[in-house]
């Protein structure tokens, strides 16, 4: 794995179409990570959402799309579509959505939500999810390597590419 350039924090996103770059997120654990590569065009893009629906949210004036799975894919894809990408053109990964060894995401459910967030935008957008690590309580690092689209998950010493 080459040493990421652009780092996706929690309720925040990147995208790039710079050949060199590769974008990283860490410790996802009920959060979830997505991908998202224009096989054509090369641009790739990630986020880290916290949350699974926008409603609490909108209308704060600290109010961020990216920390929330509805709000944050759509935007993301928007902003994917305005630089000239095609949704056809799109592997979409995602990690993440655990059950970390914590009392508030067990009594919630926040991982299992936010897949289902995930699965319900990707299927109004008519899209894909070409590949998944998602579930158990080890958290996950995700890895997009701009150049090729190549999406790693990494667990402690354990590496899987999607």
């Amino acid at each position: 794995m080459e040493k990421p350039t652009l780092v996706v924090n929690i309720s925040d996103m990147k995208i790039s179409d710079n050949p060199d770059d590769h974008i990283v997120t860490y410790s996802l654990g009920s959060c979830l990570g997505v991908t998202v590569y224009d096989t054509a065009l090369k641009i790739g893009a990630m986020i880290h959402c916290l949350l699974p629906d926008s409603s609490i949210g909108k209308g704060k004036p600290d109010f961020n799309p990216a920390m929330y799975v509805d709000s944050g894919l759509t935007t993301l894809f928007r902003e994917l579509i305005e630089r000239g990408s095609n949704k056809k053109n799109w592997q979409i990964k995602a990690a993440g959505c655990g059950d970390p060894a914590s009392a508030l995401t067990e009594h919630f459910n926040i991982g299992n939500r936010n897949f289902i967030m995930l699965k319900k935008i990707l299927w109004t957008n008519g899209l894909i999810l070409h590949g998944k690590l998602v579930g158990g309580n080890r958290p996950k690092t995700l890895f997009l390597d701009i150049k090729n689209g190549t999406t790693i998950v990494k667990m402690g010493n354990d590496i899987v590419t999607l």
